[in-house]
């Protein structure tokens, strides 16, 4: 039901907490006005952002998915994480988790998608 509703998180597949918060958002408004609400989903642009760099980093250069990960949890809380993959976090937060990380594929990678060439793979 999740998935099908779109709230898998693309680069990564975490469902679980994005499907309560989905699911509460409706169910309030449609407890408080008798319609849906007008943004459902409540997904902020960064992080649509942040997926589509990391599904093109994956496509491009897939071998470097596992640093980059690996990157990401030495370099933050477990905590942090969690709220960056939840999509609760502030700017500052967000800044310090893109901080962790090897700049260049992300770099190249807005590159790819600015141009519209994303997803195609590096030689």
């Amino acid at each position: 039901m999740g998935t099908r509703a779109g709230r898998a998180k693309p680069s990564t597949g975490y469902a679980f907490k994005r499907i309560q918060a989905h699911t509460a958002r409706l169910v309030e408004a449609l407890a408080t006005t008798g319609t849906p609400p007008p943004d459902p989903t409540g997904d902020r642009w960064q992080f649509r952002l942040f997926d589509t760099l990391l599904l093109d980093i994956m496509q491009r250069k897939g071998e470097t998915t596992r640093d980059i990960f690996t990157e990401l949890f030495q370099h933050n809380p477990v905590e942090r994480i969690f709220d960056f993959l939840d999509e609760r976090t502030s700017w500052i937060e967000n800044f310090q988790v893109m901080n962790s990380v090897t700049p260049w594929p992300f770099m190249r990678s807005i590159g790819q998608v600015v141009r519209g060439t994303p997803g195609k793979r590096d030689e």
